[in-house]
């Protein structure tokens, strides 16, 4: 799995990161430690040209509020996230988002039935 900026244009790393924070957010809670989890994937892939990240993690956290209440909105989000993101991508997309599901040491079933929806759609070659 390559890692690293070169992964990433601003557009894919935007498109990972609401993935990040979508897994984050799903259960209607803050954690630090899943925060921290997505800071750190940002941290990983981000280059100076993108600009600021908080700009981007605060975008990105606005845009993800309105899919936590709409199951369709969510699914045709992911479908289209899996028609964007190459398969390296999703990849990695996969990795941080179990990263960010386990951080709390507690597994709930919106973040398993999440990260099964991505899997079934990033899976589909």
């Amino acid at each position: 799995m390559s890692k690293g900026p070169e992964l990433f244009n601003k557009e894919s790393l935007n498109n990972a990161l609401f993935c990040a924070v979508l897994m984050t957010a799903i259960d209607g809670k803050y954690n630090q430690t899943e925060w921290d989890e997505c800071q750190n994937f940002l941290t990983d892939f981000w280059k100076d040209e993108y600009g600021d990240p908080k700009q981007m993690v605060m975008g990105v956290a606005k845009e993800v509020r309105p899919y936590l209440t709409s199951r369709s909105a969510l699914n045709e989000k992911i479908i289209e996230l899996s028609n964007i993101l190459n398969s390296s991508q999703k990849e990695v997309v996969l990795s941080i988002a179990e990263k960010v599901m386990h951080a709390d040491g507690h597994v709930l079933l919106l973040e398993s039935e999440l990260l099964n929806r991505f899997k079934k759609e990033f899976e589909k070659e």
